[in-house]
């Protein structure tokens, strides 16, 4: 499995975040400190800005196929539509109403769509993560359709 975050990155993002932790407990965030104890938390919040900077600019690199694989996997109505918009960006053959992907999508679900599709015309096949996804996507899509033909099959009889 690919990783999208920078192990080094995260490592720093969490120090960081101990570090403000630790100001906490030791009660230096606390209103009407001294000097010293604010400028141990402003470098700490600085500290953790930068960090936190860092793994959102990893993160907003790797391709949204993968960062947003859970959602298009989803066992829900937005998930299949953005299922089918996979497929057809993968596939000529598997025409899809936009219309239908847009209305039936929350926001987050709708800027989905559109990272995708936007990832799609920027690197088109040449994203591993998107063939990988709209393989498994159109191999589910075949086992269910075949499935979906054998019970028919079986209760016609």
């Amino acid at each position: 499995m690919q990783t999208i975050i920078d192990k080094a990155k995260l490592d720093r993002l969490v120090g960081a975040s101990a570090n403000l932790q630790g100001l906490v407990a030791d009660g230096h965030l606390a209103a009407g400190q001294d000097a010293d104890s604010v400028n141990l938390a402003v470098t700490a919040f600085d500290a953790l800005a930068v960090a936190t900077a860092a793994v959102q600019s990893d993160q907003k690199a790797a391709s949204p196929f993968l960062r947003y694989r859970r959602e298009i996997m989803a066992d829900t109505l937005a998930g299949a539509h953005l299922r089918l918009l996979i497929l057809n960006l993968y596939s000529e053959a598997m025409a899809i109403n936009l219309r239908c992907v847009f209305e039936h999508s929350d926001d987050h679900n709708t800027r989905v769509a559109l990272e995708c599709i936007s990832s799609f015309t920027t690197n088109g096949d040449r994203d591993s993560q998107f063939m990988g996804l709209a393989m498994e996507i159109a191999w589910a899509e075949e086992r269910r359709q075949a499935e979906d033909q054998k019970a028919k099959k079986g209760g016609e009889v």
